[in-house]
């Protein structure tokens, strides 16, 4: 699976399936674990690619935080 931080992909053509995330709480490899599950979305979706990577966390106590990863899942013609 591609992952692009880019919001769209000049000189290619694809289809764009949809929004796809992931999501994990902190703990070790909380990052990874919040990626995989996005990309494991967008292989259900028999995409390609995802386009527009982003990351987000927030602080939900004093040494925990939320972490999401999401994005475009993408499929090229």
């Amino acid at each position: 699976m591609k992952l692009y931080t880019v919001d769209t992909l000049k000189n290619q053509n694809y289809d764009e399936l949809g929004m796809v995330e992931g999501f994990s709480k902190n703990r070790t490899f909380a990052i990874n674990k919040a990626k995989d599950e996005m990309i494991a979305e967008a292989e259900q979706l028999e995409a390609d690619a995802v386009i527009a990577l982003r990351y987000e966390t927030s602080s939900i106590m004093e040494g925990a935080s939320e972490i999401l990863a999401y994005g475009t899942a993408i499929k090229f013609k």
